[in-house]
């Protein structure tokens, strides 16, 4: 039987107004021929009118009918060199919680999804607190037929890579020659008969919710321009806000007008989802770097809450296709990283001009310490500990908030309506103690500041806001730069000149006076403004013991030490802060200038001259 050219095209025609598809070029032409002629000779109807009449009145039929009208070129692993690339962009872009939801379009018999849902299956088995579950969808009903039975020749098999057998289950006695697909892998699969062009009307029928990531790999070839760009714009309707469309190699979309952004290899992004802070502006773009899964989420769930664009990556190679792409305001770092490690990820990118600010989020040991506190005086703002993300996240949404902020704008005519009183108020006399505070920044900044001391130093006691696991190592590393000999931290030792006391631990530290005698007073009171030690707690103290004090109240988040410098002021003793242009975060001091606690505002050499001054030139006023 052979059907004239009249009706050749009534078929082409048909296959344009069911499927959508385009009916340019021969081959394919060819193919629709041949299908619907087979069905013809298989319902043993007399010509295409009678088939046609008979298909689409019958449901069985008609089924078939689309079947015959569509394409079904597949196989197992097609274009598979994306499914790394794939997932690391899936878990970056990621906004929400629970199993990655990820979409093949135009499925077909179910090959392209199990592959992928083999490579995913091999990672929930070996990554914590991954999950997955997939969608396909093709127009035709048969397919999805053979796609929901999920049994395929054996043979096929040879087009799956071997390390992934043993998710295959085969056939013995009567469906030796078949496999499948584990239980775990099938659990998470399901397939919907379905025209793309009303892919919203059909997922909402079905309850299934927005994606991750979509596939739609070598389907819109059979497009015109037009229908590609309906079937492109319904797609990205459906991903989540940094979601990822995954095309064919050798297919092409206007990417641009789509709103998305090509992370190469035929992937694009939706662009992230702008969550408003409480006065309706972005907090800031923020990139987290962990190869925890668990991590990324509790950091991308933290953020968002507090109005951060979060991006997500798992890798410091992953980190730096990130920022190569896009612009982010701070990146937070794990340390323990396959591959390439935080740190040295850090200087690589320090050395090639990276400017972002940069917090670490890591469980560092005290063991590691020393190469925490060199990259914290080098290359990075703030440390966080893991474990105190749940329970401290407000902390760390306020720190991040205030060091983007400081990266942003250093609101100069605040700083000059807070500063200290005019010079000629600044007394300088020979202090009996020096007590300094700080928290983010304030390794670094006390380094700098407390430099090669005079050995003739009175006493020099310091809160630094420090990790617990950090805090030795930054006493020794403290006391090598100043010079000054690193004290004994027990209860009632003397304070001696040209020594150096740091609070360890979770500690306050103190002063108290016994006659003619500084004693240091250790205490595990109540914390004050959230921290143990406190800085408020020593400058407090201090003011009590009425000797001449001078306090310094460096870079740091919050209040912690401004009511104590206060103190300090109102007991006749000489008071220091620095300036919001060489902090890193402006809280602390700025707190301190606006209750007129501040004598005197500068950069930390600023400071360091008007303390070598008191000690060495006290007769002098300024």
């Amino acid at each position: 039987m052979i059907l004239t050219k009249e009706e050749e095209e009534i078929v082409y025609r048909l296959a344009e107004k069911l499927t959508g598809s385009s009916q340019s070029g021969s081959s394919r032409k060819t193919v629709l021929v041949h299908n619907v002629m087979r069905r013809i000779q298989a319902t043993s109807k007399k010509g295409l009118g009678h088939y046609l009449e008979y298909a689409l009145n019958d449901k069985a039929e008609y089924k078939q009918l689309l079947s015959s009208l569509t394409i079904h070129f597949t196989n197992w692993f097609r274009e598979s060199d994306t499914y790394s690339q794939l997932f690391d962009e899936i878990i970056a872009g990621r906004s929400t919680v629970g199993p990655v939801r990820i979409l093949c379009a135009a499925c077909s018999t179910g090959e392209e999804v199990f592959s992928l849902g083999l490579f995913l299956e091999s990672k929930r088995q070996t990554t914590p607190n991954f999950d997955y579950k997939i969608v396909g969808v093709d127009i035709d009903p048969v397919s999805i037929a053979v796609a929901k039975k999920s049994v395929y020749r054996k043979e096929r098999a040879k087009d799956i890579p071997l390390n992934f057998h043993r998710l295959i289950n085969f056939g013995s006695g009567p469906s030796e020659g078949y496999f499948t697909l584990e239980k775990d892998l099938r659990q998470r699969s399901v397939f919907y008969a379905g025209d793309l062009r009303k892919l919203q009307s059909l997922l909402s029928e079905k309850n299934e919710a927005s994606f991750d990531a979509i596939l739609c790999k070598n389907v819109l070839i059979y497009f015109d321009a037009r229908g590609v760009h309906e079937i492109t714009e319904g797609l990205v309707k459906q991903l989540n806000p940094g979601g990822i469309l995954s095309i064919g190699h050798s297919e092409v979309i206007q990417a641009t007008q789509l709103g998305l952004s090509s992370r190469g290899k035929s992937l694009f992004r939706r662009p992230l989802a702008k969550v408003a802070s409480s006065t309706r502006e972005t907090a800031g773009r923020v990139l987290v770097v962990d190869d925890s899964l668990l991590i990324r989420k509790i950091l991308m769930s933290t953020l968002a809450g507090f109005g951060f664009e979060v991006e997500a990556v798992d890798s410091a190679a992953a980190a730096s296709r990130a920022i190569s792409g896009s612009a982010f305001d701070l990146i937070t770092l794990d340390l323990h990283m396959p591959e390439i490690d935080g740190i040295t990820w850090l200087t690589e990118q320090r050395a090639r001009g990276l400017k972002t600010p940069v917090v670490i989020v890591s469980d560092a040991s005290p063991s590691e310490a020393d190469d925490v506190l060199g990259v914290l005086s080098t290359h990075a703002q703030d440390y966080v500990e893991k474990k105190d993300l749940n329970e401290r996240s407000e902390e760390l949404g306020d720190r991040l908030k205030a060091i983007i902020a400081k990266k942003n704008t250093l609101q100069e005519d605040l700083v000059r309506g807070l500063q200290a009183p005019k010079l000629d108020v600044w007394k300088k006399s020979l202090p009996e103690l020096i007590v300094v505070g700080a928290s983010t920044g304030g390794t670094e900044a006390l380094v700098k500041m407390l430099g090669l001391m005079s050995s003739q130093s009175p006493p020099v006691l310091v809160v630094q806001h420090i990790t617990t696991a950090f805090s030795i190592a930054f006493a020794h590393r403290l006391a090598k730069s100043s010079g000054l000999i690193l004290g004994e931290m027990v209860q009632d030792e003397v304070l001696k000149k040209g020594h150096l006391y740091i609070a360890l631990g979770d500690y306050h530290i103190g002063i108290k006076k016994q006659g003619p005698r500084s004693l240091l007073d250790i205490s595990y009171s109540a914390k004050e403004h959230s921290h143990r030690p406190s800085v408020d707690y020593l400058f407090r103290t201090a003011a009590r013991t009425k000797q001449k004090v001078l306090g310094c109240l460096l870079t740091g988040m919050g209040k912690d030490g401004a009511l104590g410098l206060l103190d300090i002021k109102l007991a006749n003793g000489m008071t220091l802060a620095q300036d919001e242009a060489s902090c890193v975060v402006y809280g602390m001091p700025r707190e301190a200038a606006h209750i007129g606690a501040t004598q005197f505002v500068g950069d930390l050499s600023d400071l360091r001259r008007e303390i070598d001054s008191c000690i060495h030139n006290s007769s002098h006023a300024a």
